[in-house]
């Protein structure tokens, strides 16, 4: 779990994306699992499949191509 205020580091990998905290813990969440992505103005929400809370996560983290990607739908 993520308590609010927590730093968390993010990134892309091919497994992908990857959260990491200052306390070493580390999570994966495949974005194949992305069933839909709403944008904001700031903010990307992403909605996943399987029972995984949606994540909220600063548009500025992802690259365009990604952005791009997974708004059209979910990845196969």
């Amino acid at each position: 779990m993520y308590r609010p205020g927590l730093v968390v580091r993010a990134g892309f990998t091919d497994a992908g994306l990857r959260l990491r905290t200052g306390d070493d813990f580390e999570d994966t969440w495949p974005l194949a699992s992305v069933r839909r992505c709403a944008t904001g103005r700031h903010v990307i929400r992403l909605d996943f499949q399987h029972g995984r809370p949606s994540l909220f996560l600063p548009r500025a983290l992802f690259p365009l191509a990604e952005l791009a990607r997974l708004q059209r739908g979910p990845i196969r």
